[in-house]
């Protein structure tokens, strides 16, 4: 039951990094829902193979220990101004749930009682809450904005795909070009809200653990700039998202700009 429980919960996560997070959000949620369901599968089929409680547990203790690497990774990674404070949370989650297991190894009295279960729940339902409050959005401002950003490029990725078959075929390639557009109009939206601040591109890329070359190809539409980092960036100026999208209606080829 209460695999089901959490498995609904995990998967929810998921949609909501799906939604309004960033590579990142995805990808631990991914593992908090992989890891929900492996150690189902442990303990389904191979507690018969490791019939001690001893060699399970450590089994559990491994899975926690890796998990607990990898959002300490993700925690630590601060290319943009978004510390992933949440990651860093799942990590203390599951090095505490290590430990529990660990104690359960080495204490057969301890990893067969209600309290060892009682444990490794209570800390299984703060790690969900920890991604559900991490990874929903605090306005609904800043939910339709990163959907809004998203769909765009969304679209954008599907037009590339549908470019590449259009060049196999030997059609034009007027869509790739509007594409282009967007990317330079948000790109020079950036670079005016830098000047209106005062920052160079080195100063703006300081800020946000970044190159000044990375600024430079964010600013010319050479390279897209995530939906993710547009809202890191839209907090940092204090701006809506909307901002960025603005005049894309009036810029020409505008049919293609309509989200």
């Amino acid at each position: 039951m209460l695999f089901f429980l959490y498995t609904g919960l995990a998967f929810g996560v998921a949609v909501l990094a799906v939604l309004w997070g960033s590579q990142k959000k995805i990808f631990g949620a991914a593992m908090l829902l992989g890891s929900i369901i492996i150690s189902n599968i442990i303990f389904i089929f191979f507690g018969r193979l490791f019939p001690n409680i001893h060699d399970l547990t450590l089994i559990y203790v491994a899975i926690d220990a890796v998990l607990a690497f990898c959002f300490l990774n993700i925690y630590r990674d601060t290319s943009w101004l978004s510390r992933n404070r949440w990651a860093g949370a799942l990590a203390l989650i599951q090095l505490a749930m290590a430990s529990v297991n660990l104690a359960g190894a080495f204490n057969e009295n301890y990893g067969t009682s209600a309290a060892h279960s009682l444990a490794l729940n209570i800390l299984m339902i703060l790690a969900i809450a920890v991604c559900i409050i991490g990874f929903t959005p605090k306005s609904m401002n800043e939910a339709k904005g990163l959907l809004r950003m998203k769909l765009l490029y969304l679209k954008d990725d599907l037009f590339r795909r549908t470019r590449i078959s259009a060049s196999e075929a030997g059609l034009p390639k007027k869509r790739s070009d509007q594409i282009r557009l967007i990317d330079e109009h948000i790109g020079q939206r950036l670079k005016d809200l830098r000047g209106k601040s005062g920052l160079s591109q080195a100063e703006l890329a300081e800020h946000l653990g970044l190159t000044q070359a990375q600024i430079n190809k964010f600013e010319s539409g050479t390279n897209r700039i995530g939906a993710s980092q547009l809202w890191v960036l839209a907090k940092f100026f204090s701006v809506s998202l909307d901002y960025f999208s603005e005049g894309l209606e009036a810029a020409p080829e505008a049919k293609t700009f309509k989200i």
